[in-house]
């Protein structure tokens, strides 16, 4: 995490220097890290931000947003929308805010990202598979090391899949998961681990 408290503000001072847009791409971050994504959580807003579906629970939704003089120039360009006049995802986006701000979402999406983590970094250690789960909790990675051997990561996903658990490269927990549902995970997961 202390990268992104160097990064984003180096580059937000190299764009200003060079007079660059800076645009985030918060379709993962925007509605897990923050309400208002990764420019929210480390205070180092961009000049443009775009963010997705999870922006309507789901629902088929785009949104651009940023500073008002880049927005008013888009009176003289085209844009096209695939979602535009879609209103039940707009219908949906307000129901998502709502929950995300009457709920807590974003701590329970923490919390529940941190046990899966920690439960996940704690069995590849007990069966030596090389690998970690890096990034932020909410959407972190599971990450093999460099040296390990050919096709672990395919044996590793099938293993779980044989267990009931489908997952890829980000196990992304949501509001819905409880420690019951996290310990369930883990515990088929650590059958499959057994298993390789």
């Amino acid at each position: 995490m202390k990268e992104g408290q160097t990064f984003y503000p180096l580059v937000r001072a190299l764009t200003r220097k060079h007079g660059t847009v800076l645009i985030y791409d918060e379709i993962v971050t925007g509605f897990r890290l923050a309400l208002g994504g990764v420019q929210e959580y480390f205070g180092v807003p961009p000049d443009l931000a775009v963010f997705a579906k999870g922006f309507a629970n789901g629902m088929p939704l785009s949104v651009y947003c940023g500073k008002a003089e880049i927005m008013e120039k888009l009176d003289k360009v085209i844009v096209s929308s695939t979602y535009g006049g879609e209103t039940l995802s707009l219908a949906s986006a307000k129901a998502a805010i709502h929950t995300y701000r009457s709920r807590n979402v974003i701590d329970h999406l923490w919390k529940m990202g941190e046990r899966l983590d920690d439960g996940l970094n704690a069995l590849f250690r007990k069966y030596g598979l090389p690998a970690e789960m890096r990034g932020f909790p909410p959407c972190a990675a599971i990450s093999l090391a460099k040296d390990a051997p050919a096709g672990l990561s395919e044996k590793f996903y099938r293993a779980a899949y044989r267990n009931g658990v489908s997952l890829y490269g980000v196990p992304y927990v949501n509001f819905s998961h409880q420690e019951t549902d996290i310990a369930e995970t883990l515990e088929r997961l650590e059958n499959g681990l057994r298993e390789l």
